[in-house]
């Protein structure tokens, strides 16, 4: 007979999962919002996007938590660890003036600020 034992996956640390991750799937029902983060994520070209959940290291789910009627609106973002489904990232970012495009493109820019913290963190280790 074979014993097969299991070995229990190492759980990373938000700093190894920010540093260490390569791709990432954006999760939203806001086109205009799915649109910006695209757009600076492939600027910013430190995640590949990719369109299926089970091929990405973390999960981006973004959504408008509210709107007013001349476009402005605010949008709530968090990233999870795929392989813990741990939340290691969360931000809230938008204004009355600031149109769903553009908060999807904060979103994105306050994520890299927390990577570029964790990469420097991860240097003066």
């Amino acid at each position: 007979t074979e014993v097969t034992e299991t070995v229990p996956m190492k759980e990373r640390t938000e700093v190894e999962v920010l540093t260490e991750s390569t791709t990432v799937f954006v999760r939203t029902s806001d086109s205009r919002l799915a649109g910006g983060i695209a757009e600076r994520l492939l600027r910013w070209r430190r995640y590949s996007q990719v369109a299926v959940p089970d091929r990405a290291d973390i999960i981006l789910t973004a959504d408008v938590t509210w709107e007013n009627q001349v476009g402005g609106g605010r949008a709530s973002a968090q990233l999870v660890d795929r392989a813990t489904s741990k939340v290691v990232w969360a931000i809230t970012k938008g204004s009355p003036f600031t149109e769903i495009t553009a908060v999807g493109r904060q979103l994105v820019e306050e994520l890299e600020k927390a990577v570029q913290a964790a990469d420097a963190r991860r240097r003066s280790r």
